[in-house]
Parts: C-alpha cells; structure tokens; sequence
C-alpha cells in the first residue's frame, strides 16, 4: 500500500466520516481515492454534492481490496460489517474503528488474525479541526509506515495521542471524547446567570464565546499551567476571588472528579457489552 495509492473506504458516513473525509481532501488527497458506504440516502447525497465522493449503497468486496478501512457505524453495526469483511478475504487492509466502546477484542473476534486493527476515540471538534483522538492498536509493536498513515488522517483533523494501553482509551472517552460537553454545559449556565442578572441573551452568549476562545488560546501558546492562569486572573478580595471561592464551597472539584469518574464507568460497561 504505497502512499501515493492509498485508498479509503468508509463504513458510514455520519459527522465524524464527514470530519474525516474533510481531513484528508484538504491535506490533498483525491477524492477518487475515497469510497463511502452508508444505505442513508440524504448522506449520500451531501457527500456526493459537498466531495463529490464515490457512494456505495451496500457493502461489495471488491471495493474493499488494500484499503485503509475505517468502521464509522453505530456500535451495534461493527458486527454485521466486520463479519462481511471477513467473509471477502482480508489481506492487506488496516481497519480503523470509530466507534465508541467497541474493543480491540471485540473487533478481533469477528477479523482474522494477523489483521491490523486500530481503535480511535476522536471527539467532535474534528468538525473544525481542533480535535483530540487516542488510539490505539492490537499490534504489540506496530509498524511505523503504518502508524504514521493512521497518525495522519487524525492529525489532518486535531491532535493524534497513541496509548500502550486500551484502559486509557476509555479514560480518554470520558475527557476528551465527552469533554466538550462539559464545556457546553459550563457556558450554558453562565450565560443563563448572566441573563438573569439582567443581559440578554445575545450579548451574554457572545461575551462568553469570546471569553472562552480567547482563553483556550491564551492557554495553547503560554507555557504557565491552568492553575498559573488561573491565578493570574484571581487577585486577592476581587470579584474573581469570590466566584472562585464559591465554586470551592460548592465542592465543585468534587463534583468534576465525580462526573469523569461516572462517564468512565459507563464507557468500561459499553465496552464489555
């Protein structure tokens, strides 16, 4: 599978293909070199209007000869695709999975062996390319040429982080993967105590986008820790001091360390089925 000709084929062709998709025609691939599989017909005719890619109502092997194979199905569709994927034959093709909760394990029972698989945890600002995707493989010492393929259709859209351990994969589900809606969350109830307290909303909503955007940035090209920035916005007996203070009585570290703990837990049991 020489750079030059790699090809990929999509099992669905939902928001994350879609991110995906993106990715890789801007980072020059063609879209000739891009097959998609999804029975939805309003998917099919965005992705043939928006890439002008090439659409497959059902599965064909042929189509799935030396590709990079990327399962983008709800998680109770893995079974039915990877059992016509074993049914053609599989020789050279890497299989990526997307989709949450389903292990390395699970994917392999249904595959022959030998066959590489990679399991990826993206998150949704993929959409705009801001993403944050762990991974991981079922080969104990992966092929570089390989990994750097993987690595770069999920650096085409954020940030690649390769885990030695599938435990950490579903830790990363519950920050990353489910991380943006706790911010959403976040925002959503400061822009509701601001419209209380007499904004409206359009004005609330934009000083916090704002704010937001501007601090994720602050964030990404200092080299202080959230807690130096924190601080640095925190004077002693000023208005950020009392909000902050607050958030401590409300026992809010607790809260937080509760929720990621909670998300994990449910990732582990979507795991195991």
């Amino acid at each position: 599978m020489k750079k030059d000709k790699e090809e990929f084929i999509f099992f669905g062709g939902g928001n994350m293909a879609q991110a995906l998709i993106k990715g890789l025609l801007d980072s020059g691939k063609s879209n000739k070199t891009i097959t998609v599989i999804d029975p939805n017909k309003t998917i099919q005719k965005k992705l043939k209007e928006e890439f002008n890619l090439k659409i497959a109502k059902h599965f064909e092997p042929k189509i799935c000869s030396n590709k990079i194979v990327i399962l983008a199905v709800k998680p109770n569709k893995i079974s039915k695709v990877c059992n016509a994927l074993a049914d053609k034959g599989l020789s050279d093709e890497i299989i990526i999975s997307v989709a949450a909760g389903i292990t390395l394990k699970t994917i392999s029972k249904f595959l022959p062996k030998g066959i590489v698989i990679i399991r990826a945890m993206p998150n949704t600002p993929c959409l705009v390319k801001k993403g944050a995707t762990a991974l991981i493989s079922n080969q104990i010492a992966l092929n570089e040429e390989i990994k750097n393929k993987v690595d770069g259709i999920f650096s085409n859209v954020g940030k690649a982080f390769w885990v030695n351990n599938e435990g950490h994969i579903d830790i990363a589900t519950a920050v990353s993967g489910s991380g943006p809606a706790y911010f959403y969350l976040f925002c959503e109830n400061i822009i509701n105590a601001a419209i209380d307290l007499g904004l409206s909303k359009k004005l609330a909503t934009e000083l916090v986008n704002q704010t937001f955007i501007g601090s994720a940035t602050l964030n990404e090209i200092s080299e202080l820790s959230f807690i130096k920035l924190r601080k640095n916005v925190t004077s002693k007996g000023g208005t950020t001091e009392a909000a902050i203070n607050s958030f401590f009585e409300g026992d809010f570290q607790m809260l937080v360390n509760q929720a990621i703990k909670d998300a994990y837990k449910k990732s582990l049991e979507l795991s195991k089925g």
